[in-house]
């Protein structure tokens, strides 16, 4: 029971981040809501910020820190399809908890109330980045063949489109056998695998290889992309 209970404890205090991608709805008055909800629900006023230049993002910050070291944005995707570019919305939260779930859920659900849709046939998606502190080679290890035995099952539940694996691939082949049969015990060795596998050769620490913007080794975060209709219907969310 120790052991469940410390696996539960590590899952109430991992820290996550999230994107969600929709349409039908102006950005101006998505982050008009996102204020007003997180106004409601902390006891604490929120103000957002007029669009800036980088993908007209909108800054939904707390009025009482000057700093907006706690945002949440709302800015314009180019990948999402919807009538109008002013209706190509995508919330950016910042880093929470799961203590904060409920106010993640509410936006969503007060967005959605709003008239925001999101799927797939609009190049719509869920994004989620899981902080990577505290990761080692094991748990990693451990993690992928996770997600490779399970995938097929996430893919046919979520219902993500076929499409939609370009930006949603499974895991890779050549690195789950390569990973495995190393079996690494250090971060080092499975940063090794991992490039070996993708590139055939080890990491090149070189300004232009693509490689050093994985993102586990370049942000520390494990990022786990999704594309369903997460806003249309009550049971999806």
């Amino acid at each position: 029971m120790t052991e469940v209970n410390e696996k539960m404890n590590e899952i109430l205090n991992q820290k996550f981040g999230v994107e969600v991608e929709m349409y039908n709805i102006s950005r101006s008055k998505a982050a008009q809501i996102v204020a007003t909800t997180l106004t409601e629900l902390t006891g604490v006023s929120w103000n957002y910020s007029l669009p800036g230049m980088h993908l007209d993002e909108r800054r939904i910050y707390p009025v009482s820190d000057p700093t907006r070291h706690n945002v949440w944005k709302i800015e314009s995707d180019s990948s999402i399809q919807a009538r109008n570019a002013w209706e190509r919305t995508e919330l950016v939260s910042p880093v929470l908890t799961w203590e904060q779930m409920p106010l993640l859920q509410q936006i969503i659900r007060n967005l959605r109330a709003a008239g925001a849709r999101s799927d797939p046939a609009h190049q719509c998606g869920v994004h989620v980045h899981v902080d990577g502190t505290g990761h080692t080679a094991r748990s990693l290890l451990n993690l992928t063949n996770i997600m490779a035995s399970h995938e097929q099952l996430l893919i046919g539940s979520i219902g993500i489109a076929p499409a939609r694996m370009r930006w949603c691939q499974t895991v890779d082949q050549n690195f789950l056998l390569a990973v495995n049969a190393r079996a690494p015990q250090s971060l080092r060795e499975l940063e090794e695998v991992w490039y070996a596998a993708q590139t055939g050769h080890a990491y090149n620490v070189g300004h232009y290889d693509q490689t050093r913007y994985h993102m586990f080794y370049g942000k520390k975060a494990i990022m786990y992309p999704t594309f369903q209709t997460l806003i249309v219907q009550r049971q999806k969310l």
